[in-house]
């Protein structure tokens, strides 16, 4: 177990070293970790003479539109015996499989499907890695769905805005505007990364019953990485 604990916190420092950009550190408390590790009591074969090390990967993920989002991730590490590679390969190619990336057909790098000590880590697997935690993350609020229906001098109207973001927004307010006129606003609460917010709003008094234009507007403190897509104009 000791040999199996300091090959992966190798592992961990590699891929830190490498990016540049990437932390590891452990903690306690399961249910907050990011990446789990365990270990089976036995190996097992696949083909003669091919015995599977271990397997890692994605268990919990937000597939939204702007970045997907691998939310939780685990590594089994099977093999009993003490690894005949210098380097944590295993461990390498597991915690790979967690940030998302798949086999690779060829020998001489980490990612083929087989271990071999002299395997090196694709290059292209640094760069990507670096890529994507460099992007600042920030709230993506929009309007993923809007009615809005006059009737007389009343206004009723259902919304749902969606945060496609990589971060969580605070204190998220609706404000309804009649002909360029503020009307009313209704506080929305917070919206977590990849959730939605649903808000139904039924006789609203207009400033008139000519009113011809309505414009819904998402504020909010926080940066977004788009808020053209926080105004609707709707004609009644």
């Amino acid at each position: 177990m000791p040999d199996k604990v300091n090959r992966l916190k190798t592992a961990f420092f590699i891929i830190h070293q490498e990016t540049g950009v990437i932390d590891f550190y452990p903690i306690e408390d399961e249910s907050k970790a990011d990446i789990l590790v365990g270990c089976s009591s036995n190996s097992y074969e696949t083909e003669k003479n091919v015995f599977v090390a271990g397997e890692g990967g994605p268990t919990s993920y937000l597939d939204l539109n702007l970045y997907p989002v691998i939310l939780k991730g685990k590594v089994l590490l099977y093999q009993k015996e003490e690894s005949k590679c210098k380097k944590p390969i295993t461990e390498l190619h597991e915690l790979f499989h967690v940030f998302g990336f798949d086999h690779i057909n060829n020998k001489s790098l980490i990612m083929y499907p087989y271990v071999g000590c002299e395997q090196e880590i694709n290059p292209d697997l640094i760069k990507k890695l670096i890529e994507i935690y460099s992007i600042k993350p920030l709230a993506e609020l929009y309007f993923s769905n809007a009615t809005v229906v006059k009737t007389g001098v009343y206004l009723n109207f259902s919304v749902q805005v969606s945060n496609e973001g990589l971060k969580d927004i605070k204190n998220v307010e609706l404000e309804v505007y009649e002909e360029g006129k503020k009307l009313d606003s209704f506080n929305l609460g917070d919206i977590e990364m990849g959730a939605s917010q649903k808000f139904m709003v039924g006789n609203l008094k207009l400033f008139s019953v000519n009113a011809k234009s309505i414009r819904l507007e998402i504020k909010a403190s926080q940066e977004e990485y788009n808020k053209e897509n926080n105004v609707i104009n709707i004609g009644v």
